[in-house]
């Protein structure tokens, strides 16, 4: 019975896991990445996530195929906004100061 139940939640556990689309934002293109600065769930096609460069903060949102890059300098203030359209196998964006992110699950 323990050994029903344990392999009962495991399934239920991968399932929920399986299939969930992810936004993953690292240096370089997503051939070229070797490992993720941060990454967000998708969910009804949208995403969120955050990292840092130095004194240089990155928020990226991912809706409805777009991708809006804020940049902000913590020293001096004000901020940047970077538009692009995802492309590709993995609905890339373009580079954003040799950042890019990607859908994948």
């Amino acid at each position: 019975m323990k050994l029903q139940l344990a392999l009962s939640l495991l399934l239920i556990a991968s399932s929920a896991v399986a299939g969930d689309l992810s936004m993953y934002c690292g240096k370089g293109t997503v051939d070229q990445m070797d490992e993720f600065v941060d990454s967000g769930l998708v969910r009804d096609e949208s995403a969120y996530a955050r990292f840092d460069d130095g004194v240089i903060s990155y928020s990226v949102i991912y809706s409805d195929g777009e991708y809006t890059f804020i940049k902000s300098n913590r020293n001096i203030g004000g901020v940047e906004f970077f538009q692009s359209s995802a492309s590709g196998d993995f609905s890339q964006s373009e580079l954003v100061d040799g950042f890019s992110c990607h859908i994948n699950d």
